[in-house]
């Protein structure tokens, strides 16, 4: 239980993979077209239905009050993080690494069993995936977020195998620590294994599609074989970073 209430907070904000490939090239996704910006974001992000389909386990509410919406100053402050490049690797949308691409609009929501005041709430327990976080941010053109993906693969490439000691979030609090493994690129989704202390892994993804970085955070249980659902910690990350892209190709 204490597990799932420490992961919850995370909504507010080694060992080298032996199969690694970084390759970064953008690819068909990234093709020139018209660009996803202003309330449109907000059609890229999954809902629940959607996420319940594809993971094979119930999303029954988001675990913020309301969607996240606006452009960079939405993203939360910048991190003070020792390591900022790796810092992006760990946590979802971080305002630090987006700071100066020139950020258009921005949403994000989390899926999960409902907000941590719901009975419900606690039923993750059961469940291979305890929630999915989503963010988009739609930058000026597509040659910028093309260019952008291009930057993060190289940073994520350099950070598969360290640590990173992310700093607390207030005062008296205390640093998380994660490490970082399995960087890779496939289809234009970037996607990496995060692990904080003992707790399950974290499957991270960002996609690129026309002038949109999508992002996908999906922390699991550990065991996920024994919980509920269809979840693999290998790729539903890319997959719901997909699905995420194929929403941005038919808005634009």
């Amino acid at each position: 239980m204490l597990v799932v209430l420490g992961v919850v907070i995370w909504l507010v904000a080694p060992s080298k993979s032996h199969h690694s490939s970084t390759h970064a090239s953008p690819g068909p996704h990234a093709n020139a077209g018209p660009t996803v910006t202003g309330d449109a974001v907000k059609k890229v992000l999954l809902n629940g239905t959607e996420l319940s389909k594809m993971l094979g386990q119930p999303f029954a509410g988001t675990l913020l009050d309301e969607q996240q919406y606006g452009g960079l100053e939405a993203m939360g402050k910048p991190s003070t993080a020792a390591s900022p490049d790796c810092f992006g690797v760990v946590v979802l949308a971080s305002r630090s690494v987006y700071e100066s691409a020139g950020v258009q609009s921005y949403a994000a929501v989390a899926w999960g069993q409902g907000t941590p005041d719901n009975p419900a709430f606690m039923n993750a327990v059961n469940y291979r995936v305890i929630y999915v976080n989503e963010a988009v941010v739609a930058l000026d053109s597509a040659a910028d977020a093309a260019a952008l993906f291009a930057k993060f693969s190289e940073q994520w490439k350099h950070c598969d195998g360290q640590r990173v000691s992310e700093p607390a979030a207030g005062p008296g609090g205390e640093n998380t620590d994660w490490r970082i493994n399995d960087v890779r690129v496939t289809d234009s989704v970037l996607a990496a294994t995060a692990h904080m202390g003992d707790a399950g892994p974290y499957a991270r993804a960002i996609g690129v599609q026309g002038n949109c970085l999508v992002e996908v955070s999906m922390p699991f249980n550990n065991a996920p074989e024994e919980k509920t659902g269809t979840a693999d910690i290998n790729t539903s990350g890319i997959d719901v970073a997909r699905a995420m892209m194929d929403k941005v190709s038919k808005l634009s």
